[in-house]
């Protein structure tokens, strides 16, 4: 069996639509994604407890082995919280890869830019060939 790989989806719940497409390309991968926090999302707007959630999802970012921030597909797009959840990513070294447009942020020149999903899933390949040992030189990451 392959080595599973963890990854963590930035986003907005308006675009969860969007990111459960993804799914089933990141489960034939092996990839597992630590939070799948749009299916508990009217629970999260109800609460107070926001320090809990907060430290709940870097928990999740921290044992993930790589981060997506998934913008919308249609229009060029601009996140608060999601940009905090890139930052911490970037923070802890963790690889991290960005679909779609967005309007410009520093954090985004840290990131792999992917224009569409077959190139995030082009390179999510590159990077699982390189952590598997496959690719060495073909690819260099930090």
């Amino acid at each position: 069996m392959d080595k599973q790989y963890r990854c963590y989806i930035a986003s907005s719940n308006e675009l969860a639509e969007h990111i459960k497409e993804l799914l089933p390309e990141l489960e034939k991968r092996n990839i597992y994604v630590t939070s799948r926090w749009w299916e508990y999302y009217d629970r999260i707007k109800e609460t107070d407890d926001f320090c809990s959630i907060a430290y709940y999802q870097f928990r999740q970012i921290e044992d993930s082995d790589f981060l997506i921030l998934f913008g919308d597909p249609d229009k060029e797009i601009q996140f608060n919280g999601a940009n905090i959840e890139l930052g911490f990513a970037i923070g802890k070294l963790k690889k991290t890869f960005s679909v779609f447009r967005f309007k410009r942020s520093l954090m985004h020149y840290i990131d792999e830019p992917c224009y569409d999903i077959p190139e995030l899933l082009e390179q999510i390949d590159r990077f699982i060939k390189y952590k598997n040992g496959e690719d060495p030189d073909e690819y260099k990451f930090a």
